[in-house]
């Protein structure tokens, strides 16, 4: 799966997930689960490495950054445990985070890491400021669902001068 949205996924399991392998220069995250238990997934993005392909797998003390000398396979969530994830739990988070991200679900609008990680109530960028004078600066509100019904009791309070 694509790191940069994969990440967002890594932040869902948190203490579900196994350990993931991080191959910075493609920009690609991997878990591992049982054999065979991915190969019905049919997520846009994500591709299952089942029989005949094969993963590189970094030695365990590979876990620092390519920008600090080391390889640029590396592990993001070192090897802990049964080294698997729950293929059930990855594959619903997968899902829901598919779903919600923009660039995966072909929506294409903007939405704040706050939001992408449902953390909600600390997005700030429901409306967009206005770009500094003489910039070509664009700045974009959050497509978030959940800022909608934030801006339909804003038009109520508004509409009702505060009354309910």
């Amino acid at each position: 799966m694509p790191s940069n949205t994969a990440l967002y996924a890594v932040a869902r399991l948190r203490d579900r997930s196994g350990p993931v392998i991080e191959a910075q220069v493609q920009q690609i995250l991997a878990w591992l689960v049982l054999p065979g238990a991915a190969e019905d997934w049919h997520l846009p993005g994500i591709k299952v490495a089942g029989r005949g392909r094969y993963l590189a797998v970094p030695p365990a003390s590979w876990v620092n950054g390519q920008w600090s000398g080391a390889p640029s396979t590396r592990w993001l969530i070192p090897p802990h445990g049964t080294c698997l994830t729950d293929a059930k739990s990855l594959h619903d988070v997968l899902a829901e985070v598919i779903r919600e991200t923009p660039a995966m679900n072909g929506t294409a609008g903007y939405r704040s890491p706050e939001c992408c990680m449902n953390d909600h109530e600390a997005c700030t960028k429901a409306e967009a400021p206005p770009p500094p004078r003489e910039s070509s600066v664009i700045y974009e509100a959050c497509d978030c669902p959940c800022h909608e019904a934030l801006r339909r009791a804003l038009r109520r309070i508004s509409q009702t001068g505060g009354e309910r």
